[in-house]
């Protein structure tokens, strides 16, 4: 028998209709090795339209700047070029000269 070392999957969910009629979701770390599943975070109803109201408005203010090439802050500038200069970034059409 080969027995392998699985890693451990970190999985979320949203479950509707549950027993008090409202929908919940989490995060779970499932254990293949020992067969064991951990719920860390429970969100209600309310935590998840936060949530999803944070995700949209994160999307479309990186559609808007996108669009409209928005000249990026210094300080944000100068962490690029920090951390991810190295791999590949710049700030292309976000310096300020396109418009």
């Amino acid at each position: 028998m080969i027995h392998m070392n699985l890693p451990k999957l970190i999985a979320t969910s949203v479950v509707r209709g549950s027993e008090k009629g409202q929908s919940h979701g989490g995060v779970y770390t499932i254990d293949f090795d020992s067969l064991v599943v951990e719920q860390h975070i429970d969100w209600n109803d309310g935590e998840i339209v936060e949530i999803l109201g944070v995700i949209s408005l994160f999307g479309f203010l990186n559609r808007w700047n996108d669009s409209m090439g928005t000249t990026i802050e210094e300080d944000a500038v100068s962490s690029g070029k920090q951390y991810l200069e190295g791999h590949g970034w710049d700030e292309g059409k976000h310096n300020g000269s396109a418009y």
